[in-house]
């Protein structure tokens, strides 16, 4: 699932989201959101993927901040801003829950959560599986003394992946703040 998750990601990065849809996903994937937009099968998003693409023609940027995994479900973090033919821009931030089966996604959530305390929820018991792991042996007095410095002192820390109000502001000024673009693509 990790190298499939890393397929999928790499691919909306590039802007290539409707190859990364037809490639990683399976015909009756279920997509949803908070606002209460949802699809049933893959046909049924393609064509709202097509609209969207007709309506929003230009990837401003894509940012994928952060992905990872737990047991069947993968949570990515992106920054989305697209613009229309007329040059207006929208912007916004989600986190894609997926949920995989054999490699493909069987369902979708995209949600405005903060990802950070999301992972951090989702990962807290990983410090006591790391504790259950069997213990080195002690060395020597000698030779502990003779040790490099631990990795984790000297490396910084990893960072949050920035919110939509770090923005530049010359940005920002241009750059309209859409929820997301699902409520954009509603079936009429």
């Amino acid at each position: 699932m990790k190298v499939a998750l890393s397929g999928l990601d790499k691919l909306v990065k590039e802007g290539k989201i409707l190859e990364a849809f037809d490639t990683y996903f399976t015909d009756g994937v279920v997509t949803y959101d908070e606002a209460g937009n949802k699809t049933t099968s893959k046909a049924e998003k393609r064509a709202l993927l097509e609209g969207f693409f007709n309506e929003f023609t230009r990837a401003e940027e894509i940012s994928l901040f952060d992905s990872f995994i737990d047991g069947d479900t993968s949570y990515s973090s992106f920054r989305f801003i697209f613009s229309k033919n007329s040059g207006e821009k929208f912007q916004w931030d989600e986190v894609i829950i997926r949920k995989w089966k054999d490699n493909l996604v069987v369902s979708e959530f995209y949600s405005n959560q903060d990802y950070a305390e999301l992972k951090k929820s989702l990962v807290k018991d990983e410090p006591k599986k790391k504790a259950a792991a069997p213990k080195k042996a002690a060395a020597p007095a000698a030779e502990k003394k003779a040790a490099a410095p631990k990795a984790e002192k000297a490396a910084p820390k990893a960072e949050k992946a920035p919110k939509a109000e770090t923005a530049p502001k010359a940005k920002a000024a241009t750059v309209k703040k859409a929820a997301a673009p699902k409520a954009a693509a509603k079936a009429k």
